[in-house]
């Protein structure tokens, strides 16, 4: 992987061109071109492999070696040789012992250093192969522009999925029009993105109606995250389906019987396949089998029964959510039993085929509210 970056995607292909200076260019599945530029001088580097790196007296990989350095030991870079033995770029560089000697930065698509604290430091996984991104700033905010019409719908999968595997997700969330038909997770400044575009969220989702595709996207993007894909060389095919497989057991998980789980699946038909892209039908499989794989989650009876310790009552589900009430006040949990609204009003409705219901909120008014935190007063 290139010197500041770090690049997971579900298709991913890294080129390299190397000059005097060294250029990393990346084109992900033509979505995001990535075209940064490392010069090797003085600078803080960091070993990145997660096999030891050799400090060597020259600028060979036959020259005796100085000093093993690890993941995450940091060298301090004097200047760079531009002397390629099978490919590589050497760095004539200091540890904090005092050593000087040579390491290796480029050997084929592995790096063995980058640059300590570079803003340029990507992980990016992108859902298509449609849409550009340019990144060209040190500054998300500068990136993209972002719009704010789906983002509530998207964090409520998210808190969903945080919900069934047990883990509070650090993601920042962002809408973008900047993305043609695209998902795409990127971590930037070491913090986690998910990043989409409106039209791909109306393509594959209407969410008052069938919501499932999207859990499917965001389960595939957040095993990337939570399986730290970011942190190793680069992915390939096989970690692109291992999230394949991990979106499948967060279908199983939010209720889908078989015939839902094709219904949820069918809107990858629609998207081209890449180099490092598993073709849709493999990936489609590795969905299946993580669908196969996972046992049977609680029925809506068992949750009401498991939650009565927790509420005063549970009511039926109907539409997908379920009344609560403590302490006299009534809130919502949905399907999987996750608490979308805490008990806080004085009276609640069910949820309609629409996804709406009418709650009386403490100043005694009646409001309309969706399952995504949109309230709208009655008049």
């Amino acid at each position: 992987m290139p010197s500041g970056f770090l690049v997971c995607l579900c298709c991913c292909n890294p080129c390299y061109n190397m000059l005097n200076k060294l250029y990393f260019t990346f084109v992900i599945c033509g979505c995001l071109s990535l075209i940064p530029e490392m010069q090797a001088q003085a600078n803080d580097y960091e070993v990145v492999t997660d096999q030891f790196l050799r400090l060597r007296s020259k600028p060979s990989t036959a020259a005796a070696a100085l000093d093993t350095l690890y993941l995450g030991d940091i060298v301090s870079g004097l200047d760079s040789v531009n002397q390629y033995e099978k490919k590589m770029l050497w760095l004539r560089c200091r540890t904090k012992e005092g050593k000087t000697g040579f390491a290796a930065i480029r050997s084929g698509s592995e790096i063995y250093l980058r640059k300590k604290n570079n803003w340029k430091d990507y992980f990016i996984c992108s859902y298509t192969m449609l849409g550009i991104l340019d990144v060209k700033s040190p500054e998300l905010n500068q990136l993209i522009t972002t719009s704010n019409e789906y983002t509530d719908e998207v964090k409520y999968v998210l808190r969903d999925i945080e919900h069934i595997i047990g883990i509070k997700l650090d993601l920042q969330i962002l809408e973008s029009p900047d993305l043609k038909d695209n998902c795409v997770s990127l971590r930037y400044h070491n913090q986690p993105y998910i990043i989409f575009s409106p039209k791909f969220f109306i393509q594959i989702s209407n969410l008052y109606r069938n919501p499932e595709p999207l859990y499917a996207v965001l389960g595939h993007e957040v095993a990337h995250h939570l399986k730290d894909d970011l942190r190793r060389e680069g992915v390939m095919v096989f970690d692109e389906m291992e999230a394949d497989y991990y979106s499948g057991k967060i279908l199983k998980n939010i209720g889908l019987d078989e015939k839902e789980l094709e219904i949820a699946i069918k809107f990858m038909d629609n998207y081209p396949e890449g180099k490092s892209h598993p073709p849709v039908t493999e990936r489609k499989r590795k969905v299946r089998q993580g669908w196969q794989d996972t046992p049977a989650p609680e029925s809506g009876k068992a949750i009401r029964t498991r939650l009565q310790k927790t509420y005063d009552n549970v009511s039926v589900y109907k539409n997908g959510f379920s009344i609560v009430k403590r302490d006299g006040l009534y809130g919502y949990i949905n399907q999987i039993g996750r608490e979308v609204f805490s008990p806080q009003f004085l009276e609640a409705r069910e949820f309609d085929d629409n996804k709406v219901a009418k709650v009386k909120k403490s100043d005694g008014q009646w409001y309309t509210v969706t399952p995504y935190g949109k309230f709208e007063k009655i008049n």
